[in-house]
């Protein structure tokens, strides 16, 4: 049995896991279990998060649209609560209190940029916090009243038991501890799945930019090359005149002087297109290579679909120029939709269905609600034409498809007068029966 094994099933003590760590032959930290066996200390996180936020999301313009772009379209969705009845009938509310704390997290926050930034906290850290203070009395305990995102960049998680490795959450502000500090019922912790099992950094989520390092270094390099060259108008050279016998060599100050004069009159910006005048004879000799030659354009083109992928969006919408006709920029975003901003979107709904939403009644859930995004609306008339022809459903199945409440007296099938036989009394076939349960139950 491996250790895994144990921790499943809880059936090895704490003891015999320990002995099983420190054989040398199984090569694992003792220390660090030791450290997440609990004892009320920061888990080690191991990613450079602020170098991620420096020279990641300020510094290269691709990379802070992508995310600001994720972000904004994310905070835009809607939700909805739905209830599941106890014979599979859905119910939709989308004035339910549940929902009051979501449109109105806090006092100086509205929900656009509450959800910006707690989306945007996600898309940079891996890891996105919620600080959600529960009503511990009344008819209301348990509820929410307010929802608050801690800084991810400098919020850390303390160690909790071998099987609860997390004890509760603490804001590290300039060393302080104590008093930032957060029990697990108080925080929605939100992540990106980290596979990388060694018994600290695990239960942080891993972080995109930590994924696209390298991509994003060479985006960097990319723009920083560009602009040398553009602030020097060129490719670099080496100007000389050409030999002549009678003249005397240049001491080290004529040339320090000749330098400066030539970097003061061709070199930068405010210089473009000055022609120089000389009485002498001199050459040019190229020893650099332009942005053409270096291939900066194409390789900057082939770093925008690389990153866009690696944050699941369409490079179309971030200034490529492969494709971009209507149709493509249309598809693209209803792309990045569904890839990289409703999945994101989802990873909260979920948490608030996990650590909030029982507290206001059973069988309820949180659901996205995509009317209001034109990206997805075509999807939206294909399914609606699909439920026109769908005659096994009722009309309040098809109404519960699409998301709307049921109607006294639309529980009934209507089928088309050429498919009905005029001289016979219609009954729903046994066939059609399972084709709807089939539908509802897949």
């Amino acid at each position: 049995m491996g250790i895994l094994d144990r921790f499943r099933s809880k059936k090895g003590t704490e003891l015999d896991v320990l002995k099983e760590l420190t054989d040398p032959a199984k090569k694992l930290n003792q220390a660090l279990f030791m450290q997440w066996m609990g004892s009320n200390v920061p888990i080690y996180k191991g990613d450079n998060t602020q170098n991620y936020v420096e020279k990641g999301y300020n510094y290269n313009p691709l990379v802070f649209s992508i995310i600001q772009w994720k972000a904004q379209k994310a905070a835009a969705v809607d939700f909805t609560v739905c209830e599941t009845k106890p014979g599979g009938e859905k119910i939709y509310y989308p004035n339910h209190e549940a929902l009051d704390v979501i449109y109105n997290p806090n006092e100086w926050q509205g929900k656009q940029e509450y959800f910006e930034q707690l989306y945007g906290f996600k898309e940079i850290d891996g890891n996105s916090y919620v600080y959600a203070p529960r009503i511990d009395a009344g008819v209301n305990k348990g509820k929410i009243m307010e929802m608050h995102v801690l800084p991810a960049t400098i919020t850390e998680i303390v160690t909790g038991t071998s099987f609860n490795p997390i004890g509760g959450y603490r804001v590290n502000y300039n060393g302080a501890s104590n008093e930032n500090d957060f029990s697990p019922d108080e925080v929605m912790h939100l992540r990106y799945a980290n596979y990388d099992f060694d018994f600290s950094g695990y239960v942080y989520g891993i972080s995109p930019l930590k994924a696209a390092w390298r991509l994003i270094q060479k985006s960097n390099s990319n723009i920083d090359a560009s602009k040398k060259s553009f602030d020097n108008m060129g490719a670099l050279g080496l100007l000389y005149k050409k030999f002549d016998k009678e003249m005397e060599e240049l001491t080290d100050t004529q040339i320090k002087r000749a330098q400066y004069q030539l970097d003061k009159k061709v070199r930068g910006t405010d210089n473009k297109g000055r022609v120089l005048w000389s009485e002498g004879d001199y050459g040019y000799l190229n020893f650099g290579a332009n942005p053409v030659d270096l291939a900066l354009i194409e390789d900057a083109q082939m770093t925008r679909e690389e990153l866009c992928t690696s944050f699941h969006v369409q490079p179309q919408i971030f200034g490529s120029s492969e494709s971009s006709t209507y149709n493509n920029m249309k598809e693209a975003r209803k792309i990045s939709y569904t890839d990289g901003v409703l999945p994101l979107v989802q990873s909260f709904a979920d948490e608030y269905n996990r650590s909030i939403m029982p507290a206001y009644g059973k069988n309820l859930k949180l659901m996205i609600v995509t009317d209001n995004i034109p990206e997805l609306q075509a999807d939206r008339k294909e399914q609606t034409e699909w439920l026109s022809r769908a005659a096994w459903l009722t009309e309040n199945e098809k109404r519960s498809v699409q998301g709307y409440a049921p109607i006294d007296g639309l529980d009934v099938n209507l089928y088309p007068a050429n498919s009905i036989p005029l001289d016979a009394n219609f009954t729903e076939t046994d066939e059609m029966k399972q084709q709807r349960s089939d539908y509802f139950n897949k």
